[in-house]
């Protein structure tokens, strides 16, 4: 009984000491795995930095264009306030002349259309006129052959 028990236990001993070594396999696999993500994000980490670095030095570019941009729309303020300013009274002026003349152009638009209108009704009427006397032409021709023939 003794030995049947001892027999036992090594059983056991040996089924532990198998998913032992199989958990440790696992465990070194994850370990493995887990070190290769530990490096990509590591890699990406660095890549973020370069990143960064790069926008940081893209700004300071863009910060030194603005400024560029800036002193050029001061200069140009400065150079045209030295210039002879055309007053609001005469932009006004120019605006009210030009719409006068928009008028006047569609004035003359809208006589042509009338103009245009009359036109073709008078050569609706003219081709009408034509059709009727051709019609009585034909029927006076008919009547007098008709009459002929009597």
């Amino acid at each position: 009984s003794h030995d049947a028990n001892l027999k036992s236990q090594e059983k056991v001993i040996k089924q532990q000491t198998s998913d032992i070594s199989e958990n440790s396999n696992a465990l070194k696999g994850i370990t493995l795995d887990s070190i290769g993500k530990i490096k990509e994000v590591a890699n990406n980490c660095v890549q973020v930095e370069m990143n960064i670095r790069s926008i940081r030095d893209k700004s300071i570019l863009f910060d030194n264009d603005i400024k560029q941009i800036k002193d050029q729309i001061s200069q140009l303020k400065y150079e045209s306030g030295n210039q002879q300013q055309i007053s609001e009274k005469d932009v006004l002026k120019l605006v009210m002349q030009k719409d006068e003349e928009i008028k006047a152009v569609t004035d003359g638009i809208q006589n042509v259309k009338k103009k245009l209108k009359l036109n073709t009704a008078d050569l609706n009427n003219i081709r009408e006129d034509k059709r009727t006397k051709e019609s009585e032409n034909e029927e006076r021709q008919l009547s007098l052959e008709q009459n002929l023939s009597d």
